[in-house]
């Protein structure tokens, strides 16, 4: 499996490979650092080499080399290692952390049949792009992109992806224990019935006029 992950990421023009050694997955490539050194090394993912880590071990990699795209270096920490989430009050997290610790949790779970797995993260996907990953992530923004996001070009409320954005939001809230998530449950947005040109006063003379004799 490493093997096809590693032609997948080359595929994508990312320039690291996953590697095992020392019965641990690690990234290897040719990384910048703060110190303004850039060297070939090893990063670890911090999984272990057994077969339900590849998954995890590739989100890892691409987090790590997204957050190297921004910042000009090796983080430090490493994107996976400061996420976890304080729950002693309300949760201070970026929508991204969120969803890539959902994520990581989605695909750390075996499965029978992974090719649904991965479709079904497709799904959920769709509504994660409609949120901005580098806001802090809370009830009322998400309840917001509930409300705006479930519109169609035309500004027609879809019911149907309101009720999917309902259900993949409140996964990310349940995720890192948003205190208020009742604010998603109760997210209504009012029915806004299609605009509707009137006739024309001429017309509606003409067909007065037609019908008069019945």
């Amino acid at each position: 499996m490493i093997s096809s992950i590693n032609k997948d990421l080359r595929a994508k023009g990312h320039r690291a490979t996953l590697e095992i050694t020392h019965n641990q997955i690690r990234i290897r490539g040719t990384f910048p650092f703060p110190n303004g050194v850039k060297k070939r090394t090893y990063i670890s993912t911090g999984l272990p080499a057994d077969p339900k880590s590849p998954p995890l071990a590739e989100i890892r990699s691409i987090a790590l080399l997204t957050a190297i795209k921004e910042t000009g270096s090796v983080p430090d920490p490493l994107p996976w290692e400061n996420k976890k989430v304080d729950k002693s009050g309300y949760p201070k997290i970026l929508v991204k952390d969120a969803i890539l610790q959902l994520k990581e949790e989605f695909f750390g779970v075996d499965t029978k049949n992974p090719i649904s797995r991965n479709n079904t993260w497709k799904t959920m996907q769709y509504g994660f792009e409609k949120l901005n990953p580098d806001a802090y992530l809370t009830s009322d923004y998400l309840a917001s992109v509930i409300i705006e996001g479930s519109k169609n070009q035309d500004g027609i409320t879809m019911d149907n992806t309101k009720k999917k954005l309902k259900q993949y939001y409140k996964r990310l809230a349940n995720l890192v224990g948003l205190p208020d998530i009742k604010v998603i449950d109760k997210v209504q947005v009012l029915y806004e019935p299609p605009t509707r040109n009137a006739p024309d006063m001429k017309d509606l003379l003409d067909l007065a006029v037609e019908a008069i004799s019945h």
